[in-house]
């Protein structure tokens, strides 16, 4: 708040502020800052409520009565503050008291007199930043996130490293489920001055596991819960990925096996042991010894303790993998109807489409860009269950364009102009994707 200085409602520099209102003679500006103070500590209105009687006359009333529904407003008296602060803004309309009034409506929920405050500024000034941030999170929480996403880019033009703008444009595409995109204004707000946001690191955390990215998605987790401690959306966030975020099971989901390895003895046997580690390192001593037995009796030992969708999956994908194809396809179909999300129902395509069902296995990638229309790999799955070169591209494509920043992606493209017969062209995406760290997980 502008009209207030930037210790204004810094308790810490109370005394300070005391100090000075003593030594005002007659008594102005500090005296009402004072009384302000006060009651924000006490919540008592009557501080600043006498401060005003005892500043009447020294100061613009415009001013008298921004700071006075300031207080009041900040102290929990909302209605009272609101309507102070629209006299305020009535006795001079400047940009500083209609900014204030605007976001102590939006602070309110009355979500459409803030957007009309905020249009109005911009009205006024197109190139009015703050104004456009405030109206764009106005219309996020409306909701309509395409004009919201609008505001932000516009923002965004006039201040390319505008962090709070990417955060704005992340939380547009996470509402439309564009996790992608989302993770890539995301980090650039993070980058841009976001990070002590807490919506920053929930945001992330949502978007690396919708690419399943689960040990990116448990740190961010982490963070958010660290700067949001005591909120339970962050909490139940981070008991989602808990686990997911050791170095083992990070290998394992990147299918880097030999690498998983020594890392998941570790996890499987420290104190306190990690289960899902127990179920990978089955996993790779069933693959590695070509023994079922393996894995059913690791199932058996986490029955209960992990979630059933995730031993099924886990199991099946072995035994698939060790040549017990039929079992394999039957234990994923059981992970798909206990839970069918977008992780099992790609898990059963790949396998299906692997054993010439490409028709459903098409139709399961299908089902998942409807949930998650720019996953990424989804888009390589379906690529490969393609027969057609061009729309094998076309695909690997999307995928790339839909995160640029995954190595992977990159390379597919290279590898399917390599087999379209333009070499250039693919040494030039191998070249990226060795630029984007490919085989880091």
């Amino acid at each position: 708040m502008k009209g207030v200085p930037e210790s204004k409602w810094k308790l810490t520099e109370y005394d300070a502020v005391r100090r000075a209102a003593q030594s005002e003679h007659p008594p102005g500006r500090k005296t009402l800052y004072l009384g302000a103070l006060d009651t924000l500590r006490t919540g008592d209105r009557t501080f600043v409520e006498r401060a005003s009687t005892a500043v009447r006359g020294n100061i613009p009333d415009a001013d008298l009565l921004q700071i006075y529904g300031t207080a009041l407003f900040d102290s929990g008296h909302i209605d009272d503050g609101l309507a102070a602060l629209q006299k305020a803004r009535t006795a001079n309309p400047n940009r500083e008291n209609l900014l204030i009034f605007g976001s102590r409506l939006e602070g309110a929920g009355k979500l459409a007199a803030a957007a009309e405050a905020f249009r109005e500024l911009l009205a006024r000034n197109r190139a009015d930043t703050e104004a456009g941030l405030r109206l764009g999170f106005v219309l996020g929480q409306v909701p309509r996130w395409r004009e919201a996403e609008q505001r932000f880019q516009d923002v965004l033009r006039r201040d390319a490293g505008c962090g709070a703008a990417h955060l704005g444009i992340a939380d547009a595409h996470l509402q439309r489920r564009q996790y992608a995109q989302a993770r890539r204004h995301v980090r650039k707000a993070i980058r841009e001055g976001c990070e002590a946001m807490p919506r920053a690191w929930h945001i992330l955390s949502i978007s690396e596991a919708h690419g399943l990215r689960f040990r990116k998605a448990c740190k961010a987790a982490q963070e958010y819960a660290r700067r949001a401690a005591g909120h339970d959306s962050a909490s139940e966030l981070l008991r989602e990925f808990e686990g997911q975020e050791d170095f083992g099971l990070a290998y394992f989901e990147a299918n880097r096996d030999k690498d998983a390895l020594p890392w998941l003895k570790y996890e499987a046997i420290r104190k306190p042991p990690s289960m899902m580690a127990r179920l990978y390192l089955a996993s790779l001593e069933a693959k590695m010894r070509g023994d079922a037995g393996i894995i059913k009796a690791a199932a058996e030992d986490v029955a209960g303790v992990l979630p059933e969708d995730v031993v099924w999956r886990v199991s099946g994908m072995t035994k698939c993998q060790i040549g017990s194809e039929a079992e394999g396809i039957h234990e994923l179909r059981q992970a798909l109807r206990l839970n069918p999300s977008a992780h099992n129902k790609l898990c059963l395509a790949s396998r299906l489409a692997r054993g010439g069902q490409t028709a459903e296995g098409r139709s399961l990638c299908q089902e998942i860009l409807v949930e998650i229309p720019d996953s990424p790999t989804t888009l390589g799955h379906l690529a490969l269950m393609t027969e057609d070169p061009e729309e094998w591209l076309r695909l690997y494509r999307a995928a790339r364009d839909a995160d640029p920043e995954d190595g992977m992606c990159q390379y597919h493209v290279g590898y399917a102009l390599e087999t379209l017969g333009h070499p250039d062209e693919a040494c030039h995406e191998y070249e990226m994707a060795l630029k984007l760290d490919l085989y880091e997980p």
